[in-house]
């Protein structure tokens, strides 16, 4: 089964979960699982209408997301969700356990959540999405139907999306910053950035490339990232735009415009283009000219093209 889907309400938690991880040794074992810091203790999702069953029913048909022992006697597992009210969806991590109050015969989930819940979730009907993590031979068979621009290590190898995080990935303090992935695609980066700690903005305009990110994101990374069709336009800590200015502006004439309006946005710019430009006449030193900074590499793409990364400091 992929997913679940649970009606229910916000219910006030007892506070021993927020008190539970208080200590620095469970602070720590949370940031191993997911990176960075994480709310808990002040939301339990109460399922409508049903006793025991529906916790039965994930912890029985459901994969872990995550999975991580703190200790011999201790032992957890987490389930990626999405929290929902109305339009407004919120990415959350069940935890494995669950309690039953054998007094009024509700069942409640304790939500932890990167990212502080609103306190409007906290009245009137809510849904709860738990995702299912796919096994790796049910993820490479999927792979196999698909079309790749990036390269995940249960996907075939069509690019260098390895390689290049690795030039990136130390070049920003990830843990608690805001990101935005310009033409995310699949969401390699997106990933990456979030399973170390970022609060991640995936916006991809391709519909395909959108649904595709979300099947991979909900069950096979089972990472809590934000998925947009549309540029947020707002500011972020650091901004990720790979290898994608060359679809709306082959010969590159609004580069230097497009440069100007993302360090507008952000503190750093994680920039990758194709150079020179795959149409006009722009050679590789007036690009290196107009981004105003020296590439960290130049690297042959395995599917076409020279490609440049550069590091370019934002205006905030």
């Amino acid at each position: 089964m992929d997913t679940v889907e649970l009606s229910g309400r916000f219910a006030n938690g007892s506070g021993r979960a927020g008190k539970w991880f208080e200590t620095k040794k469970r602070q720590a074992f949370m940031r191993s699982v997911f990176g960075r810091d994480v709310f808990h203790g002040t939301f339990n999702f109460v399922v409508s209408g049903s006793k025991v069953r529906a916790p039965q029913m994930i912890t029985r048909e459901l994969a872990a997301s995550r999975e991580a022992d703190e200790s011999d006697s201790m032992k957890w597992k987490f389930y990626l969700c999405d929290l929902i009210k109305g339009s407004e969806s919120v990415p959350v991590i069940l935890m494995f356990w669950w309690r039953n109050d054998h007094m009024s015969g509700k069942c409640y989930l304790e939500l932890i959540s990167r990212e502080r819940i609103p306190d409007d979730f906290k009245s009137g009907e809510l849904t709860l999405i738990v995702y299912g993590r796919w096994s790796e031979d049910r993820a490479r068979e999927w792979a196999s139907t698909q079309h790749w621009f990036q390269t995940f290590p249960w996907s075939p190898p069509k690019a260098d999306s390895a390689f290049v995080w690795g030039k990136i990935k130390d070049l920003v303090s990830w843990q608690g910053k805001s990101v935005l992935d310009i033409g995310g695609h699949s969401g390699y980066y997106s990933f990456k950035a979030a399973n170390n700690g970022a609060h991640v903005v995936l916006f991809e305009p391709t519909t395909s490339s959108l649904n595709r990110a979300k099947t991979i994101g909900h069950h096979i990374e089972c990472t809590d990232v934000r998925y947009t069709s549309k540029d947020p336009q707002d500011n972020y800590d650091a901004i990720l735009y790979m290898s994608v200015h060359h679809l709306p502006d082959p010969t590159f004439e609004h580069l230097e415009e497009k440069l100007q309006e993302l360090r507008s946005r952000c503190q750093d710019l994680l920039l990758e283009l194709i150079v020179p430009p795959l149409k006009g006449d722009m050679t590789a030193e007036r690009v290196d000219e107009i981004v105003g900074v020296a590439p960290l590499v130049n690297y042959k793409h395995k599917v076409r093209c020279f490609r440049r990364i550069y590091h370019v400091k934002g205006d905030l």
